[in-house]
């Protein structure tokens, strides 16, 4: 099912855009999110951070390299690329997210950065 959902997302973003127009930093938002969802962290900030030196406001490129500095121990770090994507997205605020999981299918990266944020403010340290 997982699968199925990224071949989908995939598929609309690669059909919607046009494989060869697809902007780079977008190209590495997709690279960095499938290596992020198979675990590999290392690679996926590399991915990210590529995206993020084309378009420093790309806000998909923020919101999923603030989960990997989440998942790496740099909470202050995600607390703020959270931030950022909230106040980017305050101009756009239904832009869909795009994930795997159906729980979150029709969440907006604004809600899921505040959600993403909410959450880490409200950790004890030693959840950190």
């Amino acid at each position: 099912m997982k699968n199925t959902a990224l071949l989908l997302i995939a598929l609309f973003v690669l059909g919607s855009s046009g494989c060869s127009y697809l902007q780079t930093d977008m190209r590495n938002v997709n690279r960095g999110y499938d290596s992020l969802l198979n675990d590999d962290l290392q690679t996926a900030e590399e991915r990210f951070d590529d995206a993020l030196e084309t378009n420093p406001d790309n806000p998909y490129a923020l919101l999923d390299l603030g989960v990997v500095y989440e998942r790496t121990g740099r909470i202050e770090e995600a607390k703020a690329l959270y931030q950022k994507v909230i106040n980017i997205e305050q101009e756009n605020p239904t832009k869909p997210a795009r994930v795997s999981e159906s729980a979150a299918e029709n969440e907006t990266l604004r809600s899921i950065a505040i959600n993403n944020l909410s959450r880490l403010e409200t950790m004890a340290p030693s959840q950190m």
